[in-house]
């Protein structure tokens, strides 16, 4: 039920969007991968630890697409100190504002869409389940 209440209000907001707004496009691909010098499998953002540096323009809207490649766990990804008025659903706190993302081919992306309030450095992280 949650996850359809979530798309519901994911399709108003982009119905809302308008055609003079300014949009930049990321991909953050997570998955698990043995990185080198490393012994152990490490869960990677685009097969790096940290993950990629985004950056972004004041005012434009960013859609920031994430797939869940991880093959034993769900996930979502928190943005931290970024406002989301009238975003909610693009915070990242699973259970509270997001369903999490699940690991089933076909079903294993989402997009979040938010406009930057402020000018700054902020840094993302992910929240999973075993």
């Amino acid at each position: 039920m949650l996850i359809d209440i979530s798309l519901t209000i994911l399709g108003i907001f982009l119905q809302c969007v308008t055609s003079s707004q300014i949009f930049e496009d990321f991909t953050l691909i997570i998955t698990n991968k043995v990185l080198i010098g490393k012994l152990k499998e490490q869960k990677t953002v685009n097969a790096t630890v940290p993950g990629p540096l985004i950056n972004v323009t004041l005012g434009h809207t960013i859609r920031l697409t994430v797939i869940n490649n991880l093959y034993d766990t769900h996930t979502v990804v928190h943005l931290h100190g970024m406002t989301q008025f009238g975003t909610p659903f693009s915070d990242g706190v699973p259970f509270v504002s997001q369903c999490l993302i699940s690991n089933s081919p076909g079903n294993n992306s989402f997009t979040y869409l938010f406009t930057p309030e402020k000018a700054g450095t902020y840094w993302y992280h992910a929240h999973h389940r075993m």
